[in-house]
């Protein structure tokens, strides 16, 4: 048990005095992998001690808003993203808490990494000649291409 000093006001009285408020333990994050390809699925779980606090994600410092590929299961405790995106990338922390305390995990940085959508098809049909991809389909001046696939004699 833990003792806070609260200050709270019932009605139009105040009233101050000891809450008896359950500890909080500092919660941990587990993932499979912090580093994912875009449109992968991944999920992020929140470790605490006791099931019976609540639990909360954070997403860069703000409270995370889900949308609709976002999902929360176990009381909240496995935050799962289905199709992950490049905005996803970031820091992510569970806070675990009651009425009276709570605590935050360390943060995660999760990294997505953006794949060529084309690329699958494009490696699929270079068994003829020579192709050069570029992103967004141009050549930058000065610089090599991003990705250059020759035909071979073993082809």
């Amino acid at each position: 048990m833990e003792l806070t000093l609260a200050s709270l006001h019932k009605g139009q009285v105040p009233w101050k005095g000891l809450l008896l408020a359950d500890a909080v333990a500092k919660p941990t994050i587990q993932i499979f992998n912090t580093t994912v390809k875009e449109y992968e699925a991944v999920n992020i779980t929140c470790v605490t001690d006791d099931p019976k606090n609540s639990i909360r994600w954070h997403f860069n410092g703000h409270v995370l808003q889900l949308p609709d590929r976002m999902m929360l299961y176990q009381n909240g405790g496995i935050l799962s993203i289905q199709s992950v995106r490049e905005e996803d990338s970031g820091l992510y922390e569970c806070e675990v808490f009651n009425s009276a305390v709570s605590k935050k995990s360390d943060p995660i940085q999760l990294d997505v990494i953006r794949e060529c959508p084309l690329l699958p098809h494009l490696l699929h049909s270079v068994g003829v000649g020579q192709f050069l991809y570029q992103q967004n389909g141009q050549k930058p001046q000065g610089e090599k291409p991003l990705l250059k696939i020759q035909k071979q004699s073993a082809w």
